[in-house]
C-alpha cells in the first residue's frame, strides 16, 4: 500500500531536531504507558449499561493511520458504544513511532478501549514497547453482562503462547452471562490451537483479525469471528441483548449489516 506521510518519517531524513536518534528506541514518556490499566479505570467509572448495549471491534491498521483516523471519527460520531476493542497489528514493524501514531488515534476515542498484541507488533523492539505502552499480554475484565478475555495468540513470536491453562482459568466460571474472547491470530492458523479451550468453556464469541475479510463460523456454542482490517476502513460491532445474546454486524463508513445470525 502507498506510504503515508507519517510512515515516510521513518525513512526520510529531515532537518536536525525533527527526528529521534533512532527509530528503535524503546523509552516511553509516562503519558504513553500502561494504557490498559488507564482504560480499565475509565471503564470502571461508567455506570452499568442498560440493555441493549454495544461495543466495536477494530483490527490490523498496520501503517494505515489515515484509515484508522477515519474509523475513529466514525465511532466517535456514535452515542451508543460502551467500549472499543483493537485486535492487534497496531504497527507494521513494531517501531516506537508506529505504535505512538496508533496510540494518538486511539486516544481520541470517546469511550474506553482495549488492545491485544499482533504479530507485527512483536517485530523490532515491539515486544518491549507493547508491554510498556499497554501492559500485560493476557488480561480479563467484565462490563455489564459480558466478560472480556484478551490474550496473546502469536505463537511464532512469543514462546509458550497461547497460554492455554491461563486461558481456561480466565474463561471458566464467569459470573456474567456471556464471555467474549479477543486475540489476534485465529485458532485455525495455529499449531497450538486455543479453539477447544474456548468451546469446552462455553465462550460465546471469539474475535480475531490477522487475515483480513469478515468470516463467521460456529463450533458448538462458540461463534468464531474474523474481523476485517482497518486498512479497508471496516470494523465489527456487537450488540449485547437480553439473556446475554450477542448480535454481530459488519461495518464500514456507509453503514452496518448483520453478520450471520449471531451466537
Amino acid at each position: 500500500m502507498p506510504w503515508s506521510a507519517r510512515s515516510l518519517g521513518l525513512i526520510v531524513p529531515c532537518l536536525a531536531g525533527c527526528m529521534e536518534m533512532s527509530p528503535f528506541q524503546v523509552d516511553l514518556p509516562a503519558h504513553h504507558r500502561d494504557k490498559t490499566a488507564e482504560n480499565l479505570a475509565r471503564l470502571g467509572q461508567r455506570p452499568p449499561p442498560a440493555l441493549p448495549w454495544r461495543f466495536a471491534v477494530v483490527t490490523d491498521n498496520h501503517q494505515a493511520y489515515d484509515e484508522l483516523a477515519s474509523v475513529v471519527d466514525e465511532l466517535n460520531a456514535r452515542d451508543d458504544l460502551e467500549l472499543v476493542l483493537h485486535g492487534g497489528d497496531l504497527s507494521d514493524v513494531g517501531l516506537k513511532a508506529e505504535l505512538v501514531w496508533s496510540l494518538d488515534e486511539l486516544e481520541r476515542l470517546r469511550v474506553p478501549w482495549f488492545t491485544v498484541v499482533g504479530n507485527h507488533d512483536a517485530l523490532s523492539n515491539g515486544k518491549q514497547l507493547y508491554a510498556s505502552m499497554f501492559g500485560p499480554e493476557d488480561y480479563a475484565f467484565e462490563h455489564g453482562s459480558v466478560r472480556f478475555v484478551c490474550f496473546n495468540s502469536n505463537e511464532h513470536e512469543y514462546s509458550g503462547t497461547p497460554r492455554l491453562t491461563w486461558l481456561a482459568d480466565a474463561v471458566r466460571g464467569s459470573s456474567t452471562q456471556s464471555t467474549v474472547a479477543l486475540t489476534h491470530v485465529p485458532p485455525d492458523a495455529l499449531a497450538k490451537s486455543y479453539e477447544q479451550t474456548l468451546v469446552e468453556n462455553r465462550v460465546a464469541l471469539a474475535l480475531s483479525g490477522h487475515f483480513g475479510g469478515f468470516e463467521l463460523r460456529q463450533n458448538g456454542g462458540t461463534s468464531f469471528v474474523r474481523v476485517d482490517a482497518v486498512m479497508s476502513e471496516r470494523w465489527a460491532e456487537v450488540t449485547v441483548g437480553l439473556g446475554g445474546s450477542l448480535a454481530l454486524a459488519a461495518c464500514e463508513r456507509s453503514g452496518c449489516a448483520p453478520l450471520g445470525g449471531g451466537p
